[in-house]
């Protein structure tokens, strides 16, 4: 790669007191009042240098040193506990450095209290730079945490203990933007199993682990000038649960073929194992025979396990994208769980054959697994291209393009090359595309749109529009008139033009 290309890389992706069942089982949300149900966990005696008194309250916990996120916060009490008053604030965790107190809720059982932990999408404008800062509250990789209690528990002490170095996989969210993660036999209240379901996977995200592990809010619309628009209400309203895959500490690189290797070379028996960052920008190694595509997948499959609903949709941003088909792909052994609804945006391939995974093209095994996806299921493929990334450090895939519904999105209203922007504006202009169809142009201009793309148009819809290897005529859809002059995808039509290919 050269030193231009080189350069251009850096900017490819810029990016809860209710019963549940049991007298004695409560359920509390310091943020939402939500109820949802406990389940017995092994626990951790205390540690020796914690001191409770000669009659401590507290025998053992689940938090230590290095605490899993797998897990959710378990601590075990001496007697048991008054459940059908439980409240929120029997347990508080902070964090050490920034005295920020984690949200999460509360399960109480016997004599047990449990802590889910939950995540807080933040946003705020700077009135000096009148830019847009994102930022989130929760458990942080590495983080450090002090956990302390109701003074009528007993336990007027503190306990410190730190999290593990690594999170990734999907966490669930409210229209506000509170989400939590999926744990073994404690159903979220953000996830109903038969509701319709959207799953985003997003792509690399370099400098993000330096950032306290930055993690972008894709349902956030936020351009200069112009009020953040918190997009999640648009989909919650029309029943979604809403799933955001998170692993940026792998796909923080500078160098997108640095997240290709990962993703698809399985680590040798001398390897160290899996590159990824900590906070504090450091190198660590998950150690692993598998490889990294693998890896993340099995998280994935976790948390849909209990997904039932017809109406599935798959959303994935640039080498996302890989990462996504390869999760719906693995499941040629059962077809359980399958999208009815793939979407692309602004896809990224390196360019040609590679010395890791298969040693081929990238593109070329992207698009046999979607083969394959459209083989076993009819599923509703669409494609949307907004930015020049992918003909300059990437390959278009113009082969890709025959067996999708392909849509070029135009933004003059983003500087020409404010490469990462162009690329990034593909999110949110889909997720704010579920307010309405976005009509295709009748021929030549004339007559009443029948034809839609973007997230409000059906499944049928879209199929209409997909292309097919062996159709006699290919074609793709672009945007025209004012709609290319606003960020906002409301007044955005396309037009239809022959072939697939399209800068």
């Amino acid at each position: 790669m050269n030193t231009s290309t080189a350069a251009l890389a850096v900017f490819l992706c810029a990016f809860s007191v209710t019963k549940c069942g049991k007298e004695d089982r409560v359920s509390n949300s310091k943020t939402s009042g939500l109820s949802a149900q406990s389940a017995n966990q092994s626990h951790k005696s205390i540690p020796k240098h914690l001191s409770f008194g000669s009659n401590p309250e507290i025998k053992s916990t689940s938090v230590s040193e290095n605490t899993s996120f797998a897990e959710p916060l378990t601590f075990a009490f001496q007697t048991n506990l008054d459940c059908e008053n439980a409240s929120s604030n029997w347990i508080q965790i902070v964090d050490t450095e920034t005295k920020h107190e984690v949200p999460g809720r509360i399960l109480c059982e016997k004599n047990s209290l449990t802590f889910i932990p939950q995540m807080q999408m933040l946003w705020e404008v700077t009135t000096l730079q009148a830019k847009v800062v994102t930022s989130w509250i929760g458990l942080h990789p590495s983080g450090k945490y002090e956990a302390s209690f109701s003074p009528h528990l007993g336990s007027t002490n503190t306990i410190p203990f730190s999290m593990t170095n690594l999170d990734f996989g999907t966490y669930w969210f409210n229209e506000n933007g509170l989400g939590e993660r999926r744990f073994e036999n404690i159903p979220s209240p953000f996830v109903k199993s038969d509701a319709p379901t959207v799953v985003f996977f997003h792509g690399q995200q370099p400098g993000a682990t330096a950032a306290n592990i930055w993690r972008g809010n894709p349902f956030l619309k936020s351009f200069a000038n112009e009020t953040p628009e918190n997009l999640l209400p648009l989909w919650k309203n029309k029943g979604y649960n809403i799933g955001i895959f998170f692993w940026e500490q792998f796909s923080d690189e500078q160098n997108p073929r640095h997240i290709e290797f990962k993703l698809w070379e399985k680590p040798n028996k001398d390897s160290p194992g899996i590159r990824f960052l900590t906070k504090d920008n450091k190198e660590e190694y998950l150690k692993t025979d598998q490889k990294l595509s693998d890896v993340l997948c099995n998280n994935y499959d976790s948390a849909i396990r209990d997904i039932t609903a017809p109406t599935f949709r798959i959303v994935a941003h640039s080498a996302g994208t890989q990462l996504a088909l390869h999760c719906i792909e693995r499941h040629r052994e059962s077809t359980q769980n399958l999208p009815d609804r793939l979407v692309l945006l602004d896809p990224y391939w390196s360019k040609s054959n590679k010395n890791y995974g298969d040693f081929v093209w990238t593109g070329s095994f992207s698009e046999e697994k979607l083969k394959w996806i459209l083989k076993t299921k009819n599923v509703a493929v669409e494609q949307y291209k907004t930015s020049l990334l992918g003909g300059m450090i990437g390959d278009e895939n113009l082969a890709f393009r025959k067996y999708t519904a392909f849509g070029r999105v135009w933004a003059s209203f983003i500087p020409r090359y404010a490469f990462a922007v162009h690329h990034n504006y593909a999110i949110a202009w889909y997720f704010e595309s579920m307010a309405h169809p976005l009509p295709v142009e009748a021929t030549r201009g004339s007559g009443v749109p029948t034809r839609y793309l973007g997230a409000a148009a059906t499944n049928e819809q879209i199929q209409a529009l997909m292309n097919t290897p062996d159709s006699e005529k290919l074609h793709f859809f672009s945007t025209i008139g004012k709609g290319v002059l606003t960020s906002s995808s409301s007044d955005d039509t396309f037009q239809e033009h022959p072939g697939v290919s399209t800068w």
